[in-house]
C-alpha cells in the first residue's frame, strides 16, 4: 500500500495545483483515484478491504457534501475527499478530514493576510463603487475570492500517511 499512498500524494499535488490555478478539479482525476483505491483495498489488503474502502468513501463524502450544500465548497473538493477516503480507508479518512480542515484554515488565514497586505498598499479601489452590501464589505470581499480546499486535503493526506511511507521507504534515523 505505500506505493499506492505515494502515488495518491503525487496525484493530490496535481489536483492542488489545478485547483489553485483553474479553480476546478478534473473529474477524471477523482475517478481514477477512487477506482484505484477501491481496487487496491479490495485485492491488496484484506478480504474486508472493500468494506473499509467503502466506509472511507462515505466518511470523506458525507461531511464535505454537507459543507457543499451549506457553504460555497466546490463539488470537486467533495469528490476529491471521497476518493481519498476510498483509497485510505475509514480511520485514516477521519484523520485526513480533521487535518484538512486545520490545514485549510491555516492556508485561508495566510490567504486573507496576504490579500489584506496587497489591498492595503494598492492605491486602486478594490471594486467599483456601488450600493453597500448587507453583509458588509469584508464578508463580500471574502466571498468574491473562493478558497481552494484541495491543497489542504493534499497536505493533510501527506501528513497522515507520512509515518507509513517513511517506514516503507526508509528511516530518517540512519542519516544523521
Amino acid at each position: 500500500m505505500p506505493i499506492v499512498y505515494a502515488t495518491l500524494i503525487i496525484l493530490l499535488i496535481y489536483a492542488s495545483l489545478t485547483d489553485v490555478s483553474q479553480r476546478k478539479i478534473p473529474n477524471w482525476l477523482c475517478g481514477f483515484i477512487f477506482i484505484a483505491g477501491m481496487i487496491a483495498n479490495s485485492f491488496l489488503v484484506t478480504p474486508t478491504g472493500f468494506y473499509n474502502s467503502l466506509a472511507g468513501f462515505v466518511a470523506g463524502f458525507l461531511p464535505f457534501l454537507l459543507l457543499h450544500r451549506l457553504t460555497g465548497l466546490g463539488a470537486g473538493d467533495v469528490k476529491l475527499m471521497a476518493s481519498v477516503g476510498a483509497t485510505v480507508g475509514f480511520r485514516p479518512s477521519l484523520n485526513i478530514l480533521y487535518c484538512s480542515f486545520l490545514a485549510s484554515s491555516l492556508f485561508a488565514i495566510g490567504f486573507v493576510v496576504v490579500r489584506f497586505a496587497v489591498n492595503r498598499f494598492d492605491r486602486r479601489p478594490a471594486r467599483p463603487p456601488g450600493p453597500p452590501s448587507a453583509l458588509g464589505s469584508t464578508a463580500r470581499t471574502l466571498a468574491e475570492y473562493p478558497f481552494p480546499m484541495a491543497p489542504g486535503i493534499a497536505a493533510a493526506t501527506a501528513y497522515v500517511l507520512m509515518p507509513e511511507l517513511v517506514s516503507f521507504f526508509g528511516d530518517y534515523d540512519r542519516y544523521p
